[in-house]
């Protein structure tokens, strides 16, 4: 129940507390970015992050990886108990994403990771009444689109391939 509670009370804090609408830590999809499950991952869980690192790799040539790479940057996921309402969330003042464990469905879970990582790269929610994309809030089944890619490079320019 503690994990319920302390996933509940930093969603509530960063998602209804927070003044700012800036993304503080926002890192380039075009430099290495190592993906940091926490111990404590599922084998189910681990392989929700792949899915999401090849989605978003296969779409917009991130250097996303679970390989240790000297000097790169970490993004750290982690798992906690939530309501079924709360999916995750990027707590962009520690860079770190939270997944509700109680999503049992691998596919819903490696697109909240998808949309979580679309966080961390910059993007910010897209209402469903301007188009589909991975970015939409409660977004469990929307991959990456071609906008979602646009947006991307508006921010960081288009990556090159390996």
């Amino acid at each position: 129940m503690a994990k319920v509670l302390g996933f509940l009370a930093l969603w509530s804090l960063i998602g209804c507390v927070a003044t700012d609408n800036t993304i503080d830590i926002v890192h380039d999809p075009c430099e290495p970015l190592v993906l940091d499950p926490a111990p404590d991952a599922t084998l189910p869980e681990r392989e929700s992050i792949s899915a999401a690192m090849e989605l978003w790799r296969a779409k917009a040539e991130a250097r996303l990886t679970l390989d240790e790479v000297p000097g790169a940057m970490r993004l750290p996921i982690r798992f906690e108990s939530a309501a079924l309402a709360f999916y995750g969330l990027y707590d962009d003042e520690e860079g770190i994403v939270f997944v509700n464990r109680e999503l049992e469905d691998s596919e819903e879970r490696a697109v909240t990771i998808t949309h979580e990582i679309g966080h961390s790269f910059g993007l910010v929610h897209v209402d469903r009444s301007e188009r589909s994309s991975v970015m939409n809030p409660a977004n469990l089944d929307v991959l990456p689109t071609p906008e979602d890619i646009e947006a991307l490079s508006a921010i960081w320019g288009p990556c090159e391939a390996e």
